[in-house]
């Protein structure tokens, strides 16, 4: 096998990898975006540990923590919103809105419009738990539409927090280099038999 099959062979297995992980990071962020009507809700949750960061429904950590919401479309930025977080008993009932009238409260932010289109809840989240963002926005016409995002903190989780992108992206370089080694090595073993 020549070094150009082998390079191709990388390279393609390298785009192959980052495409599909793409692609499921895009999909991954879906778990973080809620829609109503015509209108995303984008939720992030930052830990000083990651910097700036944005995890989703999993932070390794517990400690400072900031929940956001970002209101993609400027409307939205006109409505009453309420936030509340709960913790849950288990991650079954952080994914289930039948059992938030279960759950302790942990923080609140009372109703009212966030001109800048970013809502900020910092807490101190002091024991790993299962924990549901609950979000209710009041529409113009005095709907309300209620969002649920549920995420655990401090249950080990990805640790190092590798985006699928990057972690594709490493394997498809581990790929390349793991290629051209054993080209190198095919090489000098034709070497060594021709003398």
């Amino acid at each position: 096998m020549g070094l150009s099959r082998i390079m191709a062979t990388s390279v393609m297995l390298g785009t192959l990898l980052f495409t599909g992980t793409a692609v499921a990071q895009a999909h991954h962020d879906e778990k973080c975006m809620r829609k109503f009507e015509d209108y995303d809700v984008l939720f992030s949750i930052y830990q000083p540990a990651y910097g700036d960061r944005p995890l989703c429904q999993d932070a390794p950590v517990t400690g400072d923590t900031a929940l956001t919401l970002d209101f993609i479309h400027p409307a939205l930025r006109q409505m009453p919103t309420e936030v509340r977080v709960i913790e849950a008993e288990s991650w079954g009932a952080a994914q289930d809105p039948e059992a938030d009238g279960a759950g302790k409260p942990v923080g609140q932010l009372p109703s009212k419009t966030y001109s800048s289109g970013t809502v900020l809840l910092q807490h101190k989240f002091n024991a790993p738990g299962y924990f549901v963002e609950i979000v209710t926005i009041q529409d113009s016409n005095g709907k309300k539409h209620v969002l649920r995002f549920p995420f655990q903190l401090g249950q080990g989780g990805m640790g190092l927090n590798w985006s699928l992108a990057e972690i594709g992206a490493v394997v498809g370089f581990v790929a390349l280099v793991l290629g051209i080694l054993i080209w190198l090595q095919r090489r000098n073993r034709q070497r060594v038999i021709e003398l």
